[in-house]
């Protein structure tokens, strides 16, 4: 069975845009859950916009199918995991972790300020790789125990395929879902960093 899963920045809960152009693109993408980053407070409406039964709003996740939010469980950092479950099927189900990284002191804005990339992985280290790390063990077990998931966000983070660094350098962030296993979706569709 095949699912699609849409992470959507909102850009301050669409109130910098033109609101409506926001459900047509969602409605456009065909997909079955849409994980919204600066929802805003707009998760349930966007969800009644498109005439989508399930949301919810404390995880800032909206799909065509049931969603369940698990017992709140914690990461290290005693911060809540935004993770929610998606039956795709009668008694199937995929996990959902729905996250926006912080954008603060960016190793990329540091690269083009003429920062060294020394300097941009210590600040993806102490920035970045504290936000996902609570996500990695439970998705790696979930993933182990046989129970698929995606994580969707907007992870103001570098990626080793963006070709940064001359491509050989493994932002923490990122790499440490890869090396869970988790395939970057966008680089998987579009490889060459180059063109996009």
């Amino acid at each position: 069975m095949r699912i699609k899963v849409l992470t959507f920045n909102l850009w301050l809960g669409g109130g910098q845009v033109n609101f409506a152009k926001v459900i047509e693109a969602i409605q456009a993408s065909g997909a079955d859950i849409v994980c919204l980053q600066e929802p805003a407070g707009n998760t349930a409406r966007i969800a009644a916009l498109l005439g989508w039964p399930y949301a919810l709003p404390s995880r800032h996740v909206i799909a065509r199918v049931p969603l369940f939010a698990p017992p709140i469980a914690l990461g290290p950092d005693g911060n809540e995991l935004a993770i929610a479950y998606a039956e795709v099927s009668p008694g199937g189900f995929v996990a959902i972790a729905c996250i926006h990284l912080p954008s603060e002191e960016s190793g990329s804005r540091a690269l083009r300020n003429g920062g060294t990339v020394a300097q941009a992985l210590e600040m993806e280290r102490r920035v970045r790789w504290p936000a996902i790390a609570p996500y990695v063990a439970p998705a790696t077990a979930m993933a182990r125990a046989g129970l698929p998931g995606s994580i969707a966000f907007d992870g103001n983070a570098l990626a080793r395929r963006d070709g940064i660094g001359d491509g050989a350098v493994a932002w923490p962030a990122m790499q440490a879902l890869l090396d869970a296993g988790f395939t970057d979706s966008y680089r998987a569709a579009h490889p060459d960093p180059k063109a996009r």
